[in-house]
This record gives C-alpha cells, sequence and structure tokens, in this order.
C-alpha cells in the first residue's frame, strides 16, 4: 500500500478523530514508548463531531476503544449523525454487522423503537434473536417497509 491516501479515504478519516491513523503494526511503538520508565502519554479525548466523540458520549469507551470502535463505522461508510442514530436507537458498536445489514434493507434507526403487536424491534432483536431479515419480514408484514420487489 501506499504512503498516500484517496479523497476518499481522507474524508472517512476526518469523521475520526484529529489524530486518526492507521494501527502501527504489532511490536512497533515510537521511539519515546522505548525508554524505561516512560509512559505512553494519555489519549486525549476525540474531536466533537466525529465517529469516535459520537461512540464515546453514547457508549461510555475511552478515548483509544472509540477510535477503533470508528474505524469500523467508517470502513462501513457511516457518518457521524448516522452512528448517533443508530446507537441512540439502542444498538451498539458491537452490532455493526447488524445495523450494517439493517441499513441495506432500507431499515430506518428509529424502527428499533417501533412497538409491533406489544413488542419493540429491539426487543424482538436482543430478547427472541430475530436477525435483519427477520425485523425486514416483520415490518414488511405489518406494511411498515415496501415490499420487495420481485
Amino acid at each position: 500500500m501506499s504512503g498516500y491516501l484517496s479523497e476518499e479515504e481522507q474524508r472517512i478519516l476526518s469523521w475520526l478523530s484529529p489524530d486518526a491513523q492507521p494501527r502501527r503494526r504489532r511490536g512497533t511503538l515510537p521511539s519515546a514508548f522505548g525508554r524505561a520508565g516512560s509512559r505512553p502519554p494519555r489519549p486525549a479525548p476525540p474531536r466533537s463531531g466525529t465517529i469516535a466523540a459520537v461512540i464515546c458520549e453514547a457508549e461510555h469507551y475511552g478515548p483509544e476503544s472509540s477510535a477503533q470502535q470508528a474505524w469500523r463505522w467508517a470502513r462501513n461508510l457511516f457518518t457521524p449523525s448516522e452512528v448517533r442514530a443508530w446507537l441512540t436507537g439502542g444498538l451498539r458498536s458491537r452490532d455493526l454487522d447488524l445495523v450494517v445489514e439493517l441499513r441495506s434493507l432500507g431499515i430506518p434507526p428509529g424502527a428499533m423503537s417501533w412497538i409491533i403487536r406489544g413488542e419493540c424491534m429491539l426487543d424482538r432483536i436482543r430478547l427472541r434473536g430475530y436477525t435483519a431479515q427477520h425485523v425486514a419480514r416483520t415490518l414488511r408484514h405489518e406494511g411498515l417497509l415496501p415490499k420487495r420487489s420481485a
């Protein structure tokens, strides 16, 4: 991989945090950390308006963990406002694969709070093990999502 980032990659990086950089390979540390008795500097909190800041606020992760999670969201081309919508809807960063599938099926983040036959969709996911396909099927059956074209 060359050392240059495409415009799209630079745009995604701007969503993460001001100091966001790809992870270093294992075993490579900045020279300042290699001296005996020195400790790495404490990470700064994520810049407001970034995916990392949204995750830090919604899931109470530290700056480093938030930055790592932000990379996962950014790789799937989520914006900070989309991340906030899904996280406030009740899903978490650990549910990102499910979120990606829900989004691909046209299910909005707000659907997690929709109550259908006495149970909200988030509870169906958490308690009954609903998959994105189950959620889509339920919402289509209730007329809340358009029918799939054949």
